[in-house]
């Protein structure tokens, strides 16, 4: 999956992982409820301000889009990738974060088209 983080105020930061990771490793020191890297950026971007994620599910995301969940967002799916990243755009520019959720590959690298676009205009 993709997890695009698109600030009003400055460029757009890509964090991509590989579905073979899953994601479990733990960063928690406790035994009983381990902290995903999945769990821990949702509830960093939460802590940040983002209340809603914008995105199209796909086999990938699915995890990450339950950690959102989880973590009290509002999902807000989308047409396709392009469309998340405009959206994400305009929730960033009025709410100063946004988070969009996808799955890699050629949908990822449209997003990317939005964010560069967001980059371009500040």
């Amino acid at each position: 999956f993709v997890e695009l983080y698109v600030p009003a105020t400055s460029a757009a930061a890509v964090v991509v992982l590989p579905p073979c990771t899953m994601l479990h490793r733990s960063l928690s020191t406790s035994p009983v409820a381990p902290l995903t890297v999945a769990g821990y950026l949702a509830r960093r971007l939460r802590e940040l301000g983002s209340r809603h994620a914008f995105g199209v599910p796909g086999d990938y995301s699915l995890y990450m889009c339950d950690r959102f969940i989880e973590q009290g967002f509002r999902w807000v799916g989308t047409c396709n990738e392009l469309n998340a990243g405009y959206a994400a755009d305009a929730y960033a520019r009025l709410n100063g974060i946004s988070t969009v959720c996808l799955t890699y590959g050629v949908g990822g690298f449209s997003a990317l088209n939005a964010a560069a676009g967001a980059h371009a205009e500040m």
